[in-house]
């Protein structure tokens, strides 16, 4: 879904390894500077298999837009236990749960460095976009969360109201 949410803006854009999109935006950055950067992410590439470049761009505070797409999943590992999600929640196919106190997403952000933090949902779609402008124009590392709904996995699992409820 996310993966190719790219081909929305009528621009260049680049779909890179799995978990490394900071890192190769951040290349980019600095090659070209004179450049508006964007990254779209789901939340398992940006937190769980990009998380430590994550941390590190926010704390460089390299001047790049970071949209972060978070419906609490991390589909391509089948059951990896998310360290964002909460420790009551089952998590993929294997009835997992985190064992640990999650990660606020917001906070880690802000205790990383990031100038510019916002955080959404999908209903909110007013506010989304005018995130994305103020995260552009911001000077820095800039984070969008949009808390996404999940209810053929994540709500399912965890016994959730039906979406329609």
């Amino acid at each position: 879904m996310y993966g190719r949410m790219c081909t929305y803006w009528h621009k260049d854009f680049f779909h890179t390894l799995h978990g490394r999109a900071l890192s190769f935006a951040t290349g980019v950055k600095l090659a070209r500077p004179e450049m508006t950067v964007l990254v779209h992410s789901g939340d398992g590439e940006c937190v769980a298999i990009g998380g430590n470049h994550l941390i590190h761009a926010a704390r460089r505070n390299v001047d790049i837009t970071l949209i972060a797409v978070n419906n609490f999943q991390l589909r391509h590992d089948r059951g990896t236990v998310l360290a964002h999600d909460s420790h009551q929640r089952v998590h993929g196919d294997l009835a997992l749960r985190n064992p640990e106190e999650a990660f606020n997403l917001s906070t880690l952000m802000k205790e990383a460095g990031a100038t510019y933090i916002a955080r959404w949902t999908t209903v909110h779609a007013r506010q989304v976009i005018n995130a994305i402008k103020k995260g552009i124009q911001n000077k820095g590392f800039s984070f969008i969360e949009i808390l996404a709904q999940c209810p053929t996995q994540y709500g399912r699992r965890n016994k959730l109201a039906a979406p329609c409820k």
